[in-house]
C-alpha cells in the first residue's frame, strides 16, 4: 500500500510547546529512539522554527554521534548508524518532485533499516511514499515554538510512547 501524504486527514496528531532549542533537540531524540523502521519523516516549518535542532535530535536518537547540519546546499546527507541509515534531505532549492526522486529517494525507501528525513517536504504535493510517514510541523509560538506530530496508523506504539513522554 502506498502512503500518500495528502490523504492523511484522520491520523492522530499531538502538539507540544517547546521553550528552547534543547527541548526541540530532545523531542527529536525521543522520536528517533522509539520509532520503527523504515520511516519517512516529513519535516516542515518556517525558517528558524527549529528544523535543524529537531533534525540533530533525530540523528542523535538514531545513533549518529557526528554533528548533523541541514543539507541546504548539498541537498542530501547520508549517515550510517548501528540502527541503519539516515538519509537527510533539504529540498527547499529543488524545483520538482522528480528532482527529489533523482537524488535516490525511491531506492532509499526500499531498504529495511532506513530513516528518511525530508526538510521542506510540503513544497511538493502528492508524494507516493510506500513506507509509513511521520509528519512534523514546527511553528513559532511565543515564547518558543510548537511541535505538531502526526502519526501514521502503523506507528501506534510510537504515538503511545510520545503521549507518555509528554506527561
Amino acid at each position: 500500500m502506498l502512503w500518500a501524504l495528502h490523504f492523511k486527514r484522520n491520523m492522530p496528531s499531538h502538539t507540544v510547546y517547546l521553550t528552547n532549542p534543547e527541548a526541540t533537540f530532545q523531542a527529536g531524540v525521543f522520536l528517533a529512539e522509539n520509532c520503527s523502521l523504515p520511516l519517512f519523516v516529513a519535516l516542515n516549518g518556517d525558517l528558524g522554527a527549529g528544523k535543524t535542532a529537531l533534525s540533530q535530535g533525530l540523528a542523535r536518537g538514531f545513533g549518529i554521534q557526528e554533528t548533523v547540519l541541514s543539507p541546504t546546499f548539498t541537498l542530501a546527507n547520508i549517515y550510517d548508524s548501528p540502527r541503519g541509515t539516515l538519509y537527510h534531505l533539504d529540498i527547499y532549492r529543488l524545483s520538482s518532485l522528480e528532482d527529489v526522486y533523482d537524488l535516490g529517494l525511491e531506492d532509499w525507501m526500499q531498504a529495511e533499516n532506513t530513516l528518511i528525513l525530508v526538510e521542506w517536504q510540503n513544497k511538493f504535493q502528492n508524494w507516493p511514499i510506500p513506507i509509513p510517514v511521520l509528519e512534523i510541523e514546527l511553528s513559532h509560538t511565543p515564547p518558543g515554538r510548537s511541535l505538531k506530530v502526526t502519526f501514521p496508523e502503523t506507528c501506534q506504539s510510537l504515538e503511545s510512547a510520545f503521549q507518555q513522554w509528554l506527561n
